[in-house]
């Protein structure tokens, strides 16, 4: 699985922009299927659209993988904004209200948005309904506060995600995601994370996520169970986690949003099931490369990324 800490890869932001879903389908066969969303410009930074999967070519360590799934969207995106309301979150109120009001102001026209807030499975609360309203949008980010309880993380994914559906299967060329300002420290939640992905099922529904691990002090253990739960959300649905130490820079936080503000405009996704199994035991992360091919004019094309390491996710260690 990826692991990703601002520290290390504050330097790579432009080439490390998101996880992509590498996941193991079968202890039988340990084939894994990998998803990407996918932005493309042109040479004057435009919006490319109306790209078929024959315009990409994808790499797995330098040989061509056929693309087994594609999809493009281009309607209006609606985003669920979950805030963590826990004590442990203590320092870090300032911030998700700066980074939630940075979406909101970001969401263009016909684009929606709805807040939730949560402590533990008896305290998620709808904050603020759908609505393109941004004055609305960002007043809910004023309004919250810390509370005493037991973090439910993964039920408040799953009441947000539950509500999007309720859309998603209304208007499936929209554009739908959910953005999780959390330290993903689970410790009450009814749903597990393996039912939450059952209930996406192939609806393209990624879940970016953003853990400051803040100043606590969490044994090693703890610490991993978090960095499981936040990639296993952003591994198992194409989307993208930054787990950012309690020290990072200003720059590095703000580069983890500008990458998440990118990735919710990308109206293409990709996918590819890759049976490359000899992987090298010390070493068994697979290089993924994607590239758009030139326009008919020859007019080059860009991606929101280009290449990525992804590895295998290991489903078992989530229950551990």
């Amino acid at each position: 699985m990826f692991w990703r800490f601002s520290k290390v890869f504050a330097a790579s932001f432009q080439l490390l922009l998101m996880f992509v879903v590498a996941e193991s389908q079968s202890s039988k066969t340990d084939s894994f299927f990998v998803r990407s969303n996918l932005l493309v410009t042109d040479g004057s930074k435009n919006n490319v659209y109306g790209l078929t999967k024959s315009d990409f070519t994808l790499y797995e360590n330098d040989v061509v993988q056929p693309i087994t799934y594609f999809a493009h969207r281009q309607g209006p995106l609606n985003v669920a904004i979950l805030t963590d309301n826990s004590g442990s979150m203590r320092g870090q109120m300032k911030l998700i209200s700066s980074f939630g009001k940075q979406i909101v102001s970001n969401l263009a026209t016909g684009d929606e948005a709805q807040i939730i807030r949560f402590v533990g499975r008896e305290a998620i609360s709808v904050e603020q309904e759908w609505t393109a309203e941004k004055v609305k949008l960002s007043s809910a980010f004023d309004d919250q506060f810390l509370e005493g309880g037991q973090s439910a993380v993964t039920d408040a994914v799953y009441v947000a995600v539950e509500d999007i559906i309720k859309r998603y299967d209304k208007r499936k060329d929209a554009r739908y995601a959910v953005v999780l300002f959390s330290d993903c420290e689970d410790r009450d939640s009814y749903y597990s994370a393996k039912q939450l992905i059952k209930l996406i099922g192939k609806r393209d529904i990624p879940i970016h996520v953003i853990t400051q691990l803040g100043d606590f002090h969490r044994s090693e253990k703890v610490v991993q169970r978090i960095r499981i739960l936040s990639n296993y959300f952003a591994t198992r649905t194409g989307g993208s986690s930054f787990i950012l130490a309690s020290d990072a820079k200003k720059s590095e936080v703000q580069a983890a949003l500008d990458s998440i503000l990118l990735e919710l405009r990308s109206p293409y996704v990709l996918g590819y099931v890759s049976t490359n199994l000899k992987l090298n035991e010390n070493n068994p992360a697979r290089t993924l490369r994607i590239f758009a091919n030139d326009g008919p004019n020859g007019e080059k094309r860009s991606l929101n990324h280009k290449s990525y390491v992804a590895m295998p996710f290991d489903q078992t260690s989530i229950d551990n």
